[in-house]
């Protein structure tokens, strides 16, 4: 089999469909951005936001999706603990069965909530606000 050089292969780059071409280009893009937004926060500060540090991926907010219903929030595990042989690699994803039965106790326990007359706290007017002002309100507390 000839080996093929970095240079030859850009050769074939012409007789790769378009389509294809783009799909390379946004899949490059969506990941390294996704990797930018998961399990990152920005914390608002006067001027300017920072982003907090991505959790361990030993800890359970590494392991968890957030579910907001009804501004109540629940944090959802989706992947089981790393291996104590490897504790940098991330843990198995759940079956979807699992993950569903979890989303599905969330959701019976808001309409429990709900059924029982209970108020949440309306936590998603505290961001809606100018960043400056929330960066104070939130150095308040």
């Amino acid at each position: 089999m000839k080996e093929v050089k970095p240079t030859q292969a850009n050769s074939f780059l012409p007789f790769i469909p378009m389509n294809i071409h783009i799909f390379l280009l946004v899949g490059s893009w969506l990941l390294e951005n996704t990797l930018k937004v998961f399990n990152i926060a920005r914390i608002p500060e006067p001027l300017c936001d920072t982003l907090s540090e991505p959790p361990n991926l030993s800890s359970r907010a590494a392991r968890s999706v957030l579910v907001m219903i009804h501004d109540w929030c629940y944090s959802v595990v989706a992947y089981h603990s790393p291996s104590f042989n490897n504790p940098n690699r991330p843990g198995e994803l759940l079956s979807p069965g699992d993950i569903e039965a979890c989303l599905r106790a969330v959701v019976v326990d808001v309409e429990s909530r709900l059924s029982n007359g209970e108020k949440p706290l309306p936590v998603g007017v505290l961001s809606a606000d100018e960043r400056d002002r929330w960066a104070k309100v939130r150095s308040l507390s």
